[in-house]
C-alpha cells in the first residue's frame, strides 16, 4: 500500500512540474471530487491538443456496529474505499464531453462478523459466546481494474480558472474474492465460502459516478 501511494504521489509531482513547459490551455489542474469511489484528488495534465492525462487517489471508510436483539447477534461491518487512477482523457467530443479509458489500482474491500451476545442453553448446557465463536467475512476485487467512461467538463484551461467536472462510467474488478473463516462451535459455517462465492460471481462491474471542483494553474 505505501508503495503504491510513493508511485501515484511521484506521478502527480512529475504531471505538476511538467506544466512549466507549457503555458496558457497547455497546463494542468487540480481536482477535487467526491462520488461512488468515495472523496478524491486527481491531478490533470494536457499533452495533446484534445488529449489529457490524470492520475489520482479516492478514500472513504464507513462501519456499522449494530445488536440484532431478535437473533442476539453483533454485527460490526466495514466498508473500505481505496482506489489509485491512472487514465486518459480525449476531449474531441461535442459539447464538453470527453471519453476515458484507464486503469484503477483497486483496494476496496467488504469486512463483515459477526457474534453472538448471550449463552445459549441446550441439551442441559449452557454455551457462551466465546463456546459458540465467530463468523468473519472478507470480501476484495481485483488488484488492477480496467475503467471506460464519459465525462463533461475540461479542467484544463487558462491559469487561475475555476470549473467542474463529471464522470460516469463503470470499473471491471472481475468476479469478488470471498473469504470465510469462523471459530468455535460456527466453524462449519465457513463451508459456505463457495456458495457465497458463486452468489456474488455475477458482482463483476463497479458503477463509477463523481462530480469535481478544479482549478487549473
Amino acid at each position: 500500500m505505501k508503495k503504491t501511494g510513493i508511485v501515484v504521489l511521484t506521478t502527480a509531482v512529475m504531471l505538476t512540474a511538467a506544466t512549466g513547459v507549457h503555458a496558457g490551455p497547455l497546463g494542468a489542474a487540480l481536482t477535487l471530487q467526491a462520488g461512488s469511489l468515495g472523496f478524491g484528488v486527481e491531478v490533470v495534465k494536457n499533452v495533446l491538443p484534445d488529449l489529457n492525462a490524470r492520475v489520482g487517489g479516492n478514500f472513504f471508510s464507513y462501519g456499522l456496529n449494530q445488536t440484532n436483539k431478535d437473533y442476539d447477534v453483533q454485527y460490526d461491518a466495514k466498508l473500505r474505499l481505496q482506489s489509485f487512477s491512472l487514465l486518459a482523457d480525449w476531449h474531441g467530443l461535442p459539447g464538453g464531453f470527453f471519453l476515458s479509458a484507464g486503469a484503477y489500482i483497486n483496494n476496496n474491500r467488504i469486512e463483515a462478523s459477526g457474534v453472538s451476545t448471550v449463552d445459549y442453553t441446550y441439551g442441559g448446557s449452557v454455551y457462551t459466546p466465546e463456546d459458540l465463536g465467530d463468523l468473519k467475512v472478507d470480501v476484495n476485487f481485483s488488484k488492477i481494474s480496467p475503467y471506460v467512461g464519459l465525462g463533461l467538463g475540461n479542467p484544463v484551461k487558462e491559469p487561475g480558472r475555476i470549473g467542474f467536472v463529471l464522470n460516469v462510467g463503470t470499473l471491471y474488478h472481475n468476479a469478488p474474492r470471498v473469504r470465510v473463516t469462523a471459530t468455535g462451535m460456527v466453524e462449519p459455517t465457513a463451508e459456505q465460502q463457495p456458495d457465497i462465492e458463486n452468489d456474488v460471481k455475477d458482482f463483476r462491474f463497479f458503477p463509477v459516478v463523481s462530480f469535481g471542483l478544479s482549478y487549473s494553474f
